[in-house]
């Protein structure tokens, strides 16, 4: 919406591109956009699971550690950002699957497409996924 909506929101925050709030470097330069961001896409009419308890986004302040004062990254994974060894040394183990439940995802993200494949999927989430069916 102009002069209210999501880019006009981040403009004061001077970004390069709107999407360098989701990116890992930005964020360890400067926070502030994605907290921003995270209290205006929180409007309270969800009924948050733990993940979203976080009191500071809500009001899009940047929160930090109490003993230290350095800046507290949500659970979330970044565009730019590894995903835990675990999980790359799981893969090795998908094509011995029998199935391979999925939850909480849009499989979106480049690294995932091309690697959900052979055993039969359970989807479990709010939206429709991404994919096509013929995996």
């Amino acid at each position: 919406s102009p002069g209210s909506g999501l880019y006009d929101n981040l403009q004061q925050f001077d970004l390069p591109y709107a999407e360098a709030v989701f990116e890992l470097g930005f964020f360890l330069r400067d926070p502030r956009p994605f907290f921003a961001l995270a209290g205006a896409l929180y409007p309270g009419r969800f009924r948050p699971n733990a993940a979203h308890h976080f009191p500071a986004v809500m009001g899009g302040a940047v929160p930090r550690c109490p003993p230290c004062g350095g800046v507290v990254k949500p659970d979330i994974v970044f565009f730019g950002e590894e995903l835990p060894p675990l999980f790359m040394k799981s893969l090795t183990d998908l094509p011995l699957a029998d199935l391979l439940v999925v939850m909480g995802t849009s499989l979106e993200v480049r690294c995932m497409l091309g690697n959900i494949r052979g055993p039969v999927r359970l989807e479990i989430n709010r939206e429709p996924f991404g994919l096509p069916r013929f995996f």
